[in-house]
């Protein structure tokens, strides 16, 4: 596992600056680290996981794990269309993540929902993810409208989490992943969806990744969806 290194170091590393340039661009607010503005050029990252950019452009690291495949989470924030672009110039994930490989996104989640979305480059294991063959579990997040009756809810797992005359907000575990169906289904049964939020896929958990950030996948995270849906 790749140890942490001071930021100023990491960028004149990687032959973008000095040392002593980089500590002015951080300091002018110019540098971020998953997707966070930082102001200490001292501040330590990760070259195994940690995106950094100057000027909303990523600098080059270990972004390829194993010099194979490139994988990044992303939490996807409400508005942003999961496409690798738009006809409408609307705002997508590329452009939030940034990267210098062509990553495509894993499954989709339309525009109105959050949550946890992968990109990457490998197409086995995308395939693998998103087909319903393989049931991977996918988890989310969810508000509707009025006093849910559990035993209404035919498909996936379902967990409580808070229920009053005017909202529930619950946990569903499905594998299907069939476009809207959350929305599709709580409307079916009368509770209209108020927020959608996935929060896991397989092994893989969104955390404390907050809206509109990214990083790269761990190689332990790697592996563990590599098993999840047979390839590791």
């Amino acid at each position: 596992m790749s140890e942490s290194e001071r930021l100023n170091k990491f960028i004149a590393s990687k032959g973008v600056t000095s040392r002593r340039k980089a500590d002015g661009l951080v300091r002018e607010a110019r540098v971020k680290v998953n997707g966070q503005t930082i102001h200490s050029p001292g501040f330590p990252v990760n070259p195994q996981y940690d995106i950094v950019e100057i000027d909303g452009k990523p600098i080059d690291s270990s972004e390829k794990i194993g010099d194979k495949h490139s994988y990044i989470i992303l939490n996807k924030p409400k508005g942003v269309i999961t496409t690798a672009s738009d006809e409408y110039g609307r705002k997508n994930v590329l452009d939030i993540v940034g990267s210098k490989y062509r990553l495509f996104p894993v499954g989709r989640l339309d525009k109105d929902t959050e949550g946890l979305l992968l990109l990457t480059d490998d197409g086995d294991l995308a395939y693998r993810l998103t087909h319903p063959k393989f049931k991977v579990d996918k988890t989310y997040d969810v508000i509707v409208t009025g006093r849910l009756d559990g035993s209404k809810v035919r498909r996936g797992k379902i967990r409580i989490l808070y229920r009053s005359n005017s909202k529930t907000r619950l946990h569903i575990t499905i594998h299907e992943g069939k476009k809207r169906q959350i929305r599709i289904m709580f409307m079916y049964l009368g509770y209209p969806v108020m927020k959608l939020k996935r929060i896991s896929i397989g092994p893989l958990k969104l955390g404390a990744l907050k809206t509109g950030q990214s990083r790269r996948l761990t190689g332990e995270e790697v592996k563990n969806l590599n098993k999840a849906v047979g390839l590791g």
